[in-house]
């Protein structure tokens, strides 16, 4: 694992950015991967990945092909312990990455996978979860399969309404506490202002 490449889709949030919001990239602000465990039993540290060569230069493909022309490029990387986000500026002028465009902005297209080298991993022997501490981020690319379904485009709007569907369900006390453990900062504030 350390020193190869791995594509991982973790929860992949497009967040709606409003047309008039200054300076707002073209195909909106999205979370590029959480700390979370994934269904692998990774979890990626969003503070030990290494984005200093991608910056200015952090490439969005479709489906890893990183071999094509970017259909866009990363912008404004943010990160926190429990995420990384970017805004997604698209390349408008390239014909061939049209309909992947069209289709991320009718959202037929609403997933992510982050590509990236591991250099440095720990596991945890009681859980046997792979946690990466250190990373090059390579790529980023919009897919239509991710490996986690939860790798969906959601606006905040469907992140809250997906939590109370969860609540109404009857979801325990304890495992609302465990999702929120391990939701960015986002789901969390939702969660602790509209569960109650």
């Amino acid at each position: 694992m350390i020193g190869n490449r791995i594509n991982l889709a973790a929860p992949m949030i497009r967040q709606e950015v409003g047309a008039d919001a200054p300076d707002a990239p073209d195909g909106g602000r999205w979370v590029l991967f959480t700390s979370a465990v994934n269904r692998y039993g990774l979890s990626v540290d969003p503070m030990g990945m290494d984005i200093t060569a991608m910056e200015g230069n952090a490439p969005v493909f479709f489906n890893h092909r990183s071999g094509d022309i970017p259909i866009g490029r990363l912008v404004d990387i943010q990160r926190t312990e429990e995420a990384m986000t970017a805004g997604i500026e698209f390349n408008n002028g390239y014909a061939d990455a049209a309909p992947v465009i069209q289709s991320v902005k009718d959202g037929f297209l609403r997933a992510g996978s982050v590509g990236f080298y591991a250099n440095d991993a720990e596991e945890d022997e009681d859980t046997g979860v792979i946690r990466i501490t250190k990373s090059d981020l390579i790529e980023y690319s919009i897919v239509g399969t991710p490996a986690d379904p939860t790798a969906i485009k959601q606006s905040v709007g469907d992140v809250r309404a997906a939590i109370h569907e969860q609540i109404k369900r009857g979801q325990s006390e304890p495992a609302k506490q465990n999702a929120a453990a391990t939701l960015p900062a986002l789901f969390k504030e939702v969660l602790q202002n509209d569960a109650g």
